[in-house]
This record gives structure tokens, C-alpha cells and sequence, in this order.
């Protein structure tokens, strides 16, 4: 990867208004488009208010409005800068791949870099200044919907995803539909696949397991990694990744999921990236 080009690029506010930002952002492979705005920040009084509710009826722990940062735009270079660097230091790679940008929900796992959604969760406080809900982990489900959760690849990480989602759609009030894609590291599914390319994890995989055991579990899917293909925002390219669990879990929110696995092989062939 080239060195990071702290310097950025023909910082034009487009379209003029306040409350709609387009900045490209120059990094040693290139520009990275930003797109956020002043939306959804709720005043001081709102958020005091639903502070105090959330210990009056414990469920409502778990339907709250998340706070968002209201955009500074004295430090809006610098505040873009720093993400850029947090993000280039654990490395532009196959970590921050995408499910297709054709999706749409709130994206569990997602960064200012590389998500076309409005609403997503991400891992740094100042990521909340364009339009992150914070932290996975400090999360829970604010609205009735569809939610996309594509995790980092790490083992223990990926149980601990599988037990909070599964208690957070046990106490959330909210109909959501929760589509979920995690590597195929099962022994058992390595084995029926049986393709040498993929690489034999010494490991249970217990959060695949997790997920297959779980009450809201509607049905699950064997992806090709040649056939369904992620999605690149810093190379602007289609990348045949891994084998992929296409999991759908859902506690009332129903969805075609056959659709959703359609649609993703459809978009892999084409030569379209359809970002709107």
C-alpha cells in the first residue's frame, strides 16, 4: 500500500447546503469519497430525557435513538484526516470488505469509508461526526427494519457478535430482520464443499453453530465465493473473497431471503456496481 496522503484533496462542499457534505478524500491508493451530514442529531434536551427513561422501564434499553455528533466544520479537515490514518493503520484490506452496496439496512459493521448506508455502526468516537451510531457493541436495535451485520473475521469475535444479537432481538421491542455473513470455518461444511482452496481452520466455529441454534433462525445459505462476490470501496472493485454463511435471522420482520441471494449473485456478474 502507498503512504497515506495526510493532505486532503479539493475540499468543495457540494450542492452548497449545509446539511449535505461530499468530500474525496486523498490516500495512498487514491481518493475515498465521503458523504454525511448534519441529519439525525438530536439535541441535548431529547437525549436527557430518553437518559433518564432508559432506567425508568429496563426494555427501553434497547429502543433507544442513538446519539450522533453534530459535524464541526472548524475541524472537519482534521477530523478527516484522523479517520483516514485510524483506518489506514489497521489496513485498507479484505478486513473492510462489504456486502453489496445494492443492500440496504443498518449496517452493524461498517465504517465512514466503506458503507453506502445512512445508518451503520463503526468503532471510533469520531466516526460518530459523519453519521456513525457508534460502537456494535454499545448498540441496539432503534428502529423496525433491516439490519446487515458483516463482521471482522476473528473467531471469538464473531461468537460474541452471535450472543448479543441473539439477546438483543430477545429484548428488543422492534421488528428487525438481521442478515448475517461469517466465512465457512465449519468443519462440516469445508468437508461437504469439499474444495482444496479453502483453508482448514482449527477451530469449532461455535458462532456458526450459535446462529443455526438460535429461536429467530428463518434459513441459511452456501455461498460460492466465485458466485457471490463482496465489495471493495477503496479499490472500487468486486473481490471473490471466501466461501460465505448467509444466514437470516428475524423476530417478526419478514423478508424474501431468496431474494436477497438472487439479487447478490446477479449483482457479482454484473459489470454494475449500482451505488446510487
Amino acid at each position: 500500500m502507498g503512504t497515506l496522503k495526510k493532505q486532503i484533496k479539493e475540499n468543495e462542499i457540494s450542492g452548497g447546503k449545509q446539511d449535505n457534505y461530499s468530500y474525496s478524500v486523498g490516500t495512498g491508493e487514491g481518493l475515498v469519497k465521503l458523504e454525511f451530514g448534519f441529519k439525525n442529531s438530536p439535541n441535548k434536551d431529547t437525549h436527557k430525557d430518553t437518559h433518564k427513561d432508559t432506567h425508568k422501564e429496563s426494555h427501553k434499553e434497547y429502543n433507544t435513538e442513538p446519539t450522533r455528533i453534530k459535524v464541526d466544520a472548524s475541524t472537519l479537515n482534521s477530523d478527516i484526516a484522523e479517520i483516514v490514518n485510524l483506518y489506514y493503520l489497521i489496513g485498507m484490506d479484505n478486513q473492510h470488505l462489504s456486502v453489496p452496496p445494492i443492500f440496504k439496512g443498518v449496517e452493524m459493521f461498517g465504517t465512514p469509508l466503506n458503507t453506502h448506508n445512512d445508518d451503520f455502526c463503526s468503532p471510533f468516537e469520531i466516526d460518530k461526526k459523519f453519521n456513525s451510531l457508534g460502537s456494535f457493541w454499545n448498540y441496539q436495535f432503534h428502529k423496525d427494519g433491516i439490519y446487515l451485520c458483516n463482521p471482522p473475521y476473528d473467531d471469538i469475535l464473531m461468537k460474541n457478535v452471535a450472543l448479543k444479537i441473539e439477546q438483543d432481538l430477545l429484548n428488543t421491542t422492534h421488528k428487525v430482520a438481521v442478515l448475517i455473513v461469517l466465512p465457512v470455518w465449519d468443519k462440516a461444511t469445508q468437508k461437504k464443499l469439499n474444495i482444496p482452496e479453502i483453508p482448514e481452520y482449527e477451530t469449532d466455529f461455535e458462532a456458526y453453530h450459535l446462529l443455526l441454534a438460535s429461536k429467530f433462525i428463518k434459513s441459511a445459505k452456501v455461498l460460492d465465493q466465485h458466485m457471490y462476490k463482496y465489495y471493495s470501496y477503496y479499490e472500487h472493485r468486486k473481490i471473490p473473497a471466501c466461501f460465505t454463511h448467509f444466514i437470516y435471522l428475524s423476530n417478526g420482520f419478514e423478508l424474501d431471503f431468496e431474494e436477497y441471494v438472487l439479487n447478490w449473485k446477479k449483482w457479482s456478474s454484473s459489470s454494475h456496481i449500482v451505488i446510487d
